[in-house]
C-alpha cells in the first residue's frame, strides 16, 4: 500500500496560491461560485464596520452589517432566497459618495483591487450563467487550511498568507512532502494589503527567508518555487518599472525577481516554473 504525500502551497498574500489551488484540484464551477459571493460579502461587511468605526457615512451601510457571510459558504442556495437585494445593495454600496473614502483605508481589512473587481460585477458573480468566465482571474482569500485529495496517494493543501495567517504554516509544514511556494512577479510594484507602508515584494522575501530558515534548512523539504502573475507584470505601467528596475526588460525584470528568492534558497532544492495569470497558462509538476 502506498503512503499518503501531502504537497502544500506557501506564499503571501495574492501570490496566486489559490487560483493555482483552484486549476490543480479542477474545482467544479459552482463551489468556486460559493467562494466568491461569500468573499464578495465578506468584503461588503468588512468596509461596512471600517466606515462605522470611522464615522464615515454610507448608505446601505447597515444593510451588510446585519448579513453574515458564512452563511452563504454553508447554505448559499438558501441564503440568496433569504437575502435577494444582496445584488441590489451592493450596487448602491459602490456607489456611495463616501465609499472611496472607506476605500482609501482599505489596508485595514485585508480587502484587495481583485476582490472590489467582483464586487462591481457581483451581478455577473450571483447570476450562474455569467460566472464561468471570470472565477479563475479572481482572488479568494484563504483562512487557514483547505485540503484536497488529487490522487490516490496525494493531497494537496491551501494555506492562507496573510499577515495573520503565516503563523499558522508551522502547524502545517514540518508534515509535508513538498513545498510549492508562490510569487507573484508583480509584488515589486505594489504595498501590503494589511500595511500600506509595507512593500510587498520585501514583505515576501523577508516571509521566504524566514521560512527557508525555520524549514528548509533543518528539515529539507523538497521546495518548488513558481512565478505567477508574468501577465499581470506586462500591465504594470512602464513609469512604475523604470522606477525600479531602470532599463530593464520585462524578461530581465523577472529575471532581478527569480534570481532574489534563488539566492535565499541558495538553489538547493527549487525548481523554477514561470505561470501567467493568477496561476494559470502554466502546469506545475507535483509527482513525488
Amino acid at each position: 500500500m502506498k503512503s499518503s504525500k501531502k504537497v502544500v502551497l506557501l506564499g503571501t498574500a495574492s501570490s496566486g496560491k489559490s487560483t493555482l489551488f483552484k486549476i490543480i484540484c479542477k474545482e467544479d464551477e459552482i463551489l468556486s461560485r460559493i467562494q466568491l459571493i461569500s468573499q464578495c460579502i465578506e468584503a461588503a461587511v468588512r468596509l461596512a464596520k471600517l466606515a462605522e468605526e470611522k464615522q464615515i457615512h454610507l448608505q446601505d451601510k447597515n444593510y451588510f452589517l446585519e448579513v453574515n457571510p458564512t452563511l452563504f459558504m454553508v447554505d448559499c442556495t438558501e441564503n440568496m432566497k433569504q437575502f435577494p437585494l444582496v445584488p441590489t445593495q451592493m450596487n448602491k454600496f459602490l456607489s456611495d459618495p463616501n465609499f472611496d473614502l472607506v476605500w482609501s483605508l482599505r489596508h485595514e481589512t485585508q480587502v484587495d483591487d481583485a476582490t472590489l473587481y467582483l464586487m462591481q460585477h457581483f451581478d455577473l458573480v450571483w447570476s450562474r450563467s455569467s460566472f464561468a468566465n471570470s472565477h479563475l482571474h479572481s482572488h479568494v482569500r484563504t483562512v487557514g487550511f483547505v485540503d484536497k485529495k488529487i490522487s490516490s496517494t496525494t493531497t494537496l493543501v491551501d494555506c492562507g498568507g496573510a499577515k495573520s495567517e503565516i503563523p499558522k504554516w508551522k502547524y502545517i509544514v514540518p508534515t509535508s512532502n513538498r513545498i510549492v511556494y508562490c510569487v507573484s512577479l508583480v509584488d515589486p510594484f505594489t504595498q501590503c494589503y494589511e500595511d500600506s507602508t509595507l512593500n510587498r515584494f520585501e514583505h515576501a522575501k523577508s516571509c521566504f527567508a524566514q521560512f527557508v530558515n525555520t524549514y528548509i534548512v533543518p528539515h529539507g523539504i523538497r521546495t518548488q518555487l513558481v512565478f505567477t502573475h508574468v501577465d499581470a507584470l506586462r500591465n504594470v505601467p512602464p513609469p512604475k518599472k523604470s522606477a525600479l528596475f531602470p532599463g530593464k526588460t520585462d524578461a530581465q525584470i523577472v529575471e532581478s525577481i527569480v534570481f532574489c528568492f534563488v539566492q535565499i534558497l541558495e538553489c538547493k532544492y527549487s525548481v523554477l516554473d514561470l505561470l501567467s495569470g493568477g496561476g494559470g497558462g502554466g502546469s506545475v509538476n507535483l509527482e513525488l
